[in-house]
């Protein structure tokens, strides 16, 4: 199996509701087993003091503003206000301008991919390759996912850091659909944005849809009707998709085979896991991987 590096890094500054204190803190985590493309990292970062930036990456980086004002200057000469809430994408090979209001407080935090995985994500439409800034809502629901993401990867066994990748593309799936969201569909309760992260990880568990209905105080047919009117299709369709788009991520990248997919993400045999995913994409998974793999 390839070889994965994480690396993330806290810096959090004061004055901001959403960041419990205990994360008041600087604090570097380092996880790898060998450095490459597969790169992947994390982070809160507090840039005050440092000088605004001219960008030409190497890695993808999509970048969250939670406190603070900025500007962000594209590769077209397009200017960008940047505010809380703005997703800030540093593109690879893609020169821009990323500008701070250095008197303001700045507080954000970012998703760092290497070349395959960023490249996986962008054949899966996950990446949109052509827009410096989207514009998002911003939940602190945000800041709950990037703590517990930090909490594991500083405590897992090597042999779970795999399972951190998929927790890891799960973020970065709900921060680039909450645009579509708020384009097409009305925003989701707390109790439903909660229904939302429990389908969209811990893909090889069992959920029970009346049971997580009851979990958040709703009954079932209030749970299905509020949550098909904040993402446009119920929850077990939701489930499957998310399973399928993960699917992809770990095929496209070359780290999984179907049977080791099937088993990562809780289908009892590789033919059920290949006749859903098939279902969901009009391909089979091994013609996936040929189309799309690395």
């Amino acid at each position: 199996m390839s070889s994965i590096t994480i690396i993330m890094s806290y810096i959090i500054i004061m004055h901001v509701p959403a960041i419990p204190t205990h994360l008041d803190k600087h604090e570097y985590v380092f996880r790898a087993k060998s450095s490459g493309d597969r790169s992947i990292g994390c982070h809160f970062l507090n840039r005050l003091n440092e000088k605004n930036s001219e960008c030409f990456f190497k890695v993808y980086s999509g970048l969250i503003v939670l406190k603070g004002r900025g500007e962000y200057l594209d590769w077209n000469g397009r200017r960008f206000p940047l505010k809380p809430g703005s997703f800030a994408q540093h593109l690879p090979g893609k020169y821009h301008v990323l500008r701070r209001d250095l008197n303001e407080e700045w507080l954000e935090t970012s998703i760092t991919l290497g070349p395959v995985y960023y490249q996986s994500l962008v054949n899966l439409g996950s990446i949109d390759p052509d827009r410096g800034v989207i514009e998002i809502s911003l939940a602190n629901d945000l800041i709950s996912d990037f703590e517990r993401l930090h909490v594991s990867l500083k405590n897992c066994s090597e042999q779970a850091l795999n399972e951190r990748l998929l927790d890891i593309h799960s973020l970065l799936f709900k921060i680039l659909n909450k645009e579509k969201c708020n384009l097409s569909h009305s925003q989701p309760s707390t109790a439903v944005s909660k229904a939302i992260d429990e389908l969209s990880r811990n893909f090889h568990k069992k959920i029970d849809l009346r049971q997580l209905a009851g979990k958040i105080n709703m009954s079932y047919s209030h749970f299905r009707r509020e949550f098909k009117n904040a993402t446009g299709v119920t929850p077990g369709i939701f489930r499957i998709r998310r399973r399928v788009e993960q699917a992809k991520l770990m095929i496209g990248s070359g780290e999984e085979n179907v049977q080791s997919t099937a088993e990562a993400l809780g289908y009892p045999d590789p033919f059920t896991f290949s006749k859903q995913f098939k279902k969901i994409t009009g391909i089979s998974p091994k013609n996936w991987k040929k189309s799309f793999g690395k």
